[in-house]
């Protein structure tokens, strides 16, 4: 299996931008899917990978060059993996530019940066403590989503797309010392 991973944007000196990966986000995926190799999407190209995933860094709303780099290249990846219906993980960025694509109400509010707990109606292994990293929450799903897991206040901090291999998670998977076991079981089960 080939994972086509959309990087995050940095800018590391004055004009200079960087593609940015977790090489534990790499090491996840070679957890998740035994045998697996990465290729960072770092420009428009063709589609010759088997899974796409939208990782985690930037701002959807932000308009800075760096912003503006990631959202083209989100756009046109997830644009071509949903046409050819290639499965999708969105996380945190990720997660946040799929919802917003699919018509979901994300909203700016301030977040600690600690674990909380989530809540899962239909999958008791998700009522667990997950990391999280962001400021942009995602309030409410349009009809084209299903909420997987939400925060107490009822924030959605995971969702799948309707009738399709898409799913968005607000927290890091790969940020563990040890990866879970039910990130593992939850990416295998709806991708």
């Amino acid at each position: 299996m080939i994972i086509g991973l959309v990087p995050t944007i940095r800018k590391v000196y004055k004009n200079q931008y960087e593609f940015s990966i977790d090489i534990r986000l790499q090491k996840f995926f070679r957890k998740v899917f035994k045998n697996c190799s990465i290729k960072i999407l770092s420009d428009i190209e063709k589609i010759d990978y088997d899974f796409l995933c939208l990782s985690g860094g930037n701002d959807i709303y932000n308009k800075d060059i760096k912003s503006n780099i990631r959202k083209k290249l989100d756009n046109y990846f997830y644009k071509q993996a949903k046409k050819k219906k290639i499965p999708i993980l969105g996380i945190c960025h990720g997660a946040q530019f799929i919802a917003f694509k699919e018509g979901c109400k994300v909203a700016y509010k301030k977040q600690s940066i600690k674990p909380h707990k989530i809540y899962s109606k239909n999958l008791k292994y998700l009522n667990t403590k997950v990391n999280s990293y962001h400021n942009l929450i995602i309030k409410s799903l349009s009809l084209n989503c299903k909420e997987i897991a939400a925060d107490k206040n009822k924030n959605i901090e995971c969702f799948k797309v309707k009738d399709s291999k898409i799913l968005g998670i607000i927290w890091h998977p790969e940020r563990y010392k040890n990866f879970k076991k039910i990130d593992i079981k939850l990416i295998k089960k709806f991708l």
